[in-house]
């Protein structure tokens, strides 16, 4: 094999892909490396981002003898800049992470005591040599409007420098209405090619970038403002041999004043053989001043994203929005949640009109025994205008996908991002969420069937709303698995996340109660407490209380959160679901699956059970289910540690009801703020244990008062949430509080 013509000389090389699943090549930087000192952008030496690709490129080819190679979700961080006189010591860092799938960071060390690292790129790899790319973008076939020649291309761009090794990639560039042609003619047989055809697919996107933003807007000649690469959704790179014509493609995917996506592919004019795709390629407006001080902040920041005692599977909780009874938002819930208050209340006749749904004979058909519930106040009220609906769909929405909408942006905000940044990334949406019974209401009032009836009570439009008025691109999953329906869509998002599908998630639960069918339904089957109270664990249990909610959380990699300075509510530290299979009846609980779940999440995550401090139950408040889901936990932390009554029990349950397929969410909600504000917060309802649950010996105690939640010396307070519902679908989450570096 002959030697790659390598940007950098490798120093040095730690680790072992096969036996550490970890490897890292060091180089060592100066302005006198060509791909930094023939590249100046505002008349500073930055590394092109071809540079990059090459890099890791080069590795695999040199090291790992592939030739075939695939990036994606490559995200440009922090730019590298070049001094006179000064050396930048570089780490190309390659961890496996599941299923031959690698994570790669490219990072600078400012102080050589590995204490100061600058990320620069950051991405994932996959390698297959036998890879069937085909070509994606075809020639024009539109009149052509400008072309450049060789001397013209050096001249076109303003504010960034081609020189020495990067003249001459180009030979010409052809402008059309949605796309560019740029021309590359290799004369010298060079191992691979990839510095030549590399540079000239980024050169021919950014030339199309600036002759959009000059036609469109009107700005091409503004010193001020160079488009650079800033992510890239994919790249697919083969090694060339040939010599000839190659043709550079760009396509114009989206077009805005803050920047530009393309896709990019390099191919041989004679063969029509793919060397390089690049698809979704985002170009970002900068202005100079807000590039310098960028460049400039290179040799302060200190970002240590890759913190190798990191677990890779941390997964951080930056923002928070809900309305549940009693509760408008956030620090509502909270005071209610310290305070042990009951928001249960009776039901008032101007939500469900008169009392016939109701008679306390539980034998009496037609009806419901129970008048009690947990309501949201004011759930017809919303602003169409401000999600750009128009108001007379608005109307025949079920108010489930207003709310929705409403707490995903108010959690968003909370998180302090931008949506519009959210466009650039692959955001998820995840929901626990059920049809409703809004249609049901409109068609008893002789409506319902309009066109826009049947999106807006579509479970499936329920999760696309959010998605469609803030343009992300992820998967909207609406999930319905009855009782844990939320906290399966929590594990949906979090196991996306960790397989590095997503960057962001947004994750929630939303359930209303229209009209009295629910309570009519769950009385059938006895379901529902005559007392209208939840009394999980208590002897007296004697069912549910059927109530309104809707929680939603926003979801990112722990150190892209601290990368982006995020607030941090808590970590989530591992999750997992299972189902029952058969059980003696379709609705009926199986401990056994829920202990075996919680031990497989255990020994995944290796989280032992003795640094568990508090256990938020599914707590049903059911002489059945309370014992089973007990036994359960009992046996699954028996596997692990012999301490005992250490760890509270509670269920937020007692304070609110069961908000159905928001309840995950709620506990989730629950448990963050107690985490955050190190206090155990009162199981309400609760005087003498079920004769059927035996907590001597165990672990666990019910907690019945405010209290601190304290913690051994240097260990973090850490939670579990259990959740089950009558599907059979299991879920069990745990989240850590989340300390500052």
């Amino acid at each position: 094999m002959k030697n790659y013509p390598l940007l950098f000389e490798v120093k040095r090389i730690e680790g072992d892909i096969e036996q550490e699943g970890e490897i890292r090549f060091y180089y060592e930087l100066t302005i006198n490396n060509k791909c930094l000192g023939d590249h100046l952008v505002f008349d500073k030496h930055v590394m092109p981002t071809n540079a990059y690709i090459e890099l890791i490129y080069a590795a695999f080819v040199v090291h790992f003898d592939v030739h075939e190679l695939q990036l994606y979700d490559v995200r440009i961080h922090q730019p590298i800049i070049g001094h006179a006189g000064v050396t930048l010591p570089l780490i190309l860092q390659l961890k496996e992470i599941n299923d031959g799938k690698l994570r790669f960071i490219i990072q600078s060390d400012q102080t050589g005591k590995n204490s100061n690292k600058v990320i620069h790129l950051r991405g994932f790899v996959l390698f297959d040599e036998s890879m069937n790319v085909t070509p994606a973008l075809g020639p024009s076939k539109q009149n052509l409007i400008k072309r450049l020649n060789q001397q013209e291309i050096s001249q076109f761009f303003h504010q960034i420098k081609w020189q020495g090794i990067y003249e001459g990639h180009l030979h010409e560039l052809h402008f059309y209405e949605d796309n560019a042609e740029g021309k590359i003619i290799i004369e010298n047989e060079l191992f691979g090619c990839i510095d030549q055809l590399l540079s000239g697919a980024f050169i021919t996107a950014m030339g199309y970038g600036v002759f959009c933003e000059s036609s469109k807007f009107s700005k091409g000649e503004d010193q001020n403002i160079a488009f650079l690469p800033y992510t890239i959704d994919q790249v697919f790179l083969h090694q060339s041999s040939e010599m000839g014509l190659f043709v550079c493609r760009s396509k114009v995917n989206q077009l805005e004043k803050s920047g530009i996506t393309l896709d990019v592919e390099v191919v041989h004019a004679a063969t029509n053989q793919v060397y390089i795709q690049i698809f979704g390629l985002r170009l970002q407006a900068i202005s100079a001043s807000k590039l310098l001080n960028h460049l400039s902040a290179t040799n302060a920041a200190t970002h240590q994203i890759l913190n190798q005692n990191d677990s890779a599977t941390d997964v951080a909780i930056i923002g928070m929005a809900c309305r549940f009874p009693g509760a408008k938002n956030l620090a509502e819930f909270w005071e209610n949640l310290k305070e042990g208050v009951d928001s249960v209340e009776e039901i008032k006749e101007e939500r469900w009109g008169n009392f016939d749904w109701y008679d306390p004979d539980p034998a009496h058909e037609g009806t419901s025994y129970s008048k009690w519930g947990g309501f949201i106040e004011e759930v017809d009220k919303f602003d169409p205008l401000f999600f750009n609906i128009a108001p007379k769909e608005a109307k025949i929405m079920d108010p489930q996908q207003r709310l929705f909408l409403e707490e995903s942006w108010k959690a968003l905000e909370d998180a302090g991002i931008n949506p519009k940044e959210l466009q650039q990334m692959k955001v998820g949406v995840f929901i626990g969420a059920g049809t409703g019974d809004y249609l049901q209401l409109m068609q008893a009032l002789g409506g319902g069937m309009d066109g826009e009836a049947f999106m807006g009570t579509s479970q499936g439009i329920l999760a696309g709303r959010i998605s469609y008025y803030l343009n992300l691109r992820g998967p909207a999953i609406s999930i319905d698995t009855a009782c844990s329906s939320s906290l399966v869509a929590l594990d949906r998002a979090y196991q996306s996340m960790v397989a590095g599908e997503i960057e962001v998630a947004i994750v929630g639960g939303v359930s209303l109660l229209h009209t009295p069918i629910g309570h009519i339904w769950t009385s059938r089957v006895r379901m529902p407490s005559k007392e209208g109270r939840c009394k999980t664990f208590d002897d007296s249990a004697d069912g549910i209380v059927s109530s309104e909610g809707v929680g939603v959380i926003i979801l990112k990699k722990k150190e892209l959160a601290e990368w982006d300075k995020d607030r941090i509510y808590a970590i989530i530290k591992g999750s997992g679901i299972n189902q029952d299979g058969k059980t003696n009846g379709i609705t009926a609980p199986s401990g056994r699956s829920q202990s075996e779940l919680q031990q497989v999440v255990y020994d995944k995550y290796q989280i032992s059970p003795a640094t568990i401090n508090y256990v938020e139950a599914h707590g049903t408040g059911t002489k059945l289910g309370d014992p089973i889901e007990v036994d359960a936990l009992i046996a699954s932390f028996g596997q692990f540690t012999q301490r005992q009554s250490y760890c509270a029990l509670g269920s937020v349950k007692t304070n609110i009801g069961h908000t159905g397929f928001a309840a995950g969410i709620a506990s989730v909600i629950k448990v963050v703020l107690m985490l955050n504000n190190q206090k155990l917060v009162p199981s309400l309802h609760y005087h003498t244990i079920n004769k059927e649950i035996d907590l001597k010996n165990s672990p666990f105690y019910i907690n019945t008062k405010l209290k601190n939640w304290k913690s051994k010396k240097n260990k973090l307070r850490r939670a579990a949430i259990n959740s089950f519902g009558f599907s059979g679908t299991n879920a069990h989450v745990v989240l850590e509080e989340y300390e500052a570096k």
